[in-house]
């Protein structure tokens, strides 16, 4: 499962995602799920959503 899937799965939005992880903003997380981004602070995204 990826980031988009774990993020729909609690049904956040990019923005409240972001706002649940210090230093992230909605373009951060829309550049991660898109693979834009390396994955280096994922593991933070994975915590905030539980």
């Amino acid at each position: 499962m990826g980031l988009k899937e774990l993020r729909l799965a609690k049904g956040l939005t990019q923005k409240q995602l972001a706002d649940k992880v210090r230093g992230f903003n909605r373009t951060s997380v829309a550049q991660y799920e898109g693979g834009v981004k390396n994955p280096q602070h994922v593991f933070r995204c994975c915590h905030a959503t539980g």
